[in-house]
Order: structure tokens, then sequence, then C-alpha cells
């Protein structure tokens, strides 16, 4: 009996021993592609930041009144044609961001105004219907 208990003592032992093997084995294979990983990432981030410390990433500004003016100018043309124009519209035709297209024209009331249709118009091109109830008919 004492030596079929150092059988499977032994047995065991030689189990343990083999999953070690695995485990070492697996532990190679994890720490290499964790290694791999590390590796692209610092790649990829070099990318962003070349060796001066400054970034690739260039910012477009457009400048002071560019916004309006091609606004000003879509919007003409449109009216032209005898229509105004969603800001939506003025934003795919021109290419400027939707907040740029919202700023330029909620902050210049004197030059943009909204119509009863929801539509853009220039302010010195649209004219509203006068409606004056004191007029007899």
């Amino acid at each position: 009996m004492v030596d079929m208990t150092r059988e499977i003592i032994l047995e065991n032992i030689a189990t343990l021993e083999e999953l070690r093997q695995r485990y070492l084995a697996d532990k190679e294979l994890i720490e290499g592609k964790i290694a791999q990983n590390l590796a692209k990432q610092e790649e990829l981030r070099r990318l962003l930041t070349p060796a001066n410390g400054k970034s690739n990433v260039v910012r477009k500004r457009n400048p002071r009144g560019y916004n309006e003016k091609i606004i000003t100018q879509l919007i003409g043309e449109s009216e032209a044609k005898g229509k105004g124009l969603g800001a939506a519209e003025i934003r795919d035709t021109s290419g400027l961001s939707w907040s740029s297209v919202r700023q330029a024209l909620e902050s210049n009331p004197d030059r943009f105004e909204r119509g009863d249709d929801g539509l853009w118009y220039l302010k010195k091109h649209h004219t509203k219907p006068v409606v004056d109830d004191d007029i007899p008919f």
C-alpha cells in the first residue's frame, strides 16, 4: 500500500511539473505578445510626437472674417435663386464645422437673419412681408 501511495505521489509530482512547464511556455508566449504590443504602442506614439517634442498635428485656422465671408457668399447665391439656406446646407457646402457655421450665423445679427421658414438669409436682401392690421380693406 505504501508503494502505491508513493507511485501516486510521484505521478502527481510529474503531472504538476508538466503543468509548470506548460505554464512557463504560455508565460513566455504571453510576455512576447505583451512586448510586441508595447513596441507597437511606442511606434504609434512616436508618429504623434517627433523628436523635438512638438505635435505633428497641424491645426488649420481660417483668417479672421473668412467664415462670415464664405457664408455670406453662399447665402447670396442661394437668395439669387429665390431661397435661403439651412445651417446644415451651409456646413455641407462650405466644409466649415458645424460650430463655426453656428457661431458665424448667430454672432452676426446685422448680417444674417433666420426667416420664418427656419432658413438663413442675408439681412440686407431679405425682406419680411409687412402686415399692418390698421390698414382698412
